[in-house]
């Protein structure tokens, strides 16, 4: 949300605080947590260049199916995976590491974000092979 967050989250969990949007893509595993599945798009067209094959994305907006679907197989033609994870749970299920994800997406990209996921959920529902059905 700003940098100021960004690096005290850093600090916080030992993770890497990123000032660009751009400086996301050296990520292998990427999350969107957006108000709507147009913001996602938006967010998406802009690394989209950028994304290297094997990266997944992981969207956890409780977003509509059909854009979930057309941005995956955009995606799909660059060798990025897409899963599509709305979450249960609230703010306070996110901070105790305890939101169910309801995934849809292939089983095998699905499993290369798993251990990232599981860092802010408890249960893990794939609900279909295909983006849109979580």
């Amino acid at each position: 949300r700003s940098e100021a967050k960004a690096l005290q989250h850093s600090q916080e969990h030992n993770s890497k605080a990123v000032v660009s949007l751009l400086d996301v893509v050296e990520a292998d595993v990427i999350f969107t947590c957006l108000p709507t599945s147009k913001e996602v798009d938006d967010v998406l067209r802009k690394l989209e260049q950028e994304l290297r094959p094997g990266t997944v994305i992981v969207d956890c907006t409780s977003g509509q199916p059909e854009y979930s679907r057309q941005i995956a197989e955009r995606l799909d033609k660059q060798g990025v995976g897409f899963v599509d994870a709305p979450v249960s749970g609230g703010p306070r299920g996110a901070e105790a590491g305890t939101l169910t994800v309801m995934a849809g997406g292939c089983r095998d990209t699905l499993e290369k974000a798993r251990c990232a996921i599981e860092a802010f959920s408890r249960k893990i529902v794939h609900a279909g092979e295909k983006p849109g059905s979580g």
